[in-house]
Formats: C-alpha cells, sequence, structure tokens
C-alpha cells in the first residue's frame, strides 16, 4: 500500500513537471521567434499616430500658428 501511494506521488510529480518545463520551453521559444519590443512591429502590425512637429530649430526667432481639424474626430480609433 506504501508503494501505491509513492507511485501515485511520483506520477503527479512527473505530470506537474512536465507541465512546467514545456512552459518554460514555450517561453523561451517564444522570446526567440516574436520581436523584442512594439517598435518593431510598428510598420507591420501596430498603427502608431502620427504626431505634430511642435518645435524646429530655426537661427532667429519665429512664430508660427497651426490647428488641429482632426482633433477629438473618433475616427482614428485611439
Amino acid at each position: 500500500m506504501n508503494i501505491e501511494i509513492e507511485r501515485e506521488k511520483l506520477v503527479l510529480f512527473t505530470k506537474v513537471g512536465a507541465i512546467v518545463l514545456s512552459s518554460i520551453a514555450l517561453l523561451a521559444v517564444s522570446w526567440l521567434v516574436y520581436p523584442q519590443s512594439a517598435e518593431t512591429l510598428s510598420g507591420s502590425i501596430i498603427h502608431q499616430k502620427e504626431l505634430p512637429i511642435y518645435c524646429v530649430e530655426q537661427e532667429k526667432p519665429l512664430i508660427s500658428i497651426s490647428f488641429d481639424a482632426a482633433w477629438g474626430n473618433g475616427r482614428d480609433g485611439l
């Protein structure tokens, strides 16, 4: 009877170990296969919103005014 209990513990340990090792292996493979950051995906999957130019270096002081006519239209999805 004691041998049966030890056998069941060993089987459970083996199953849990296989699940843990499989999870670690899957995580390691995913790091190798998928890109490391969202910046590498910007051209293909993630569409990044273009931001306006706020400051440009000039030799003499200039003033410019611009209006963002599309602000808040709700179509950009961001």
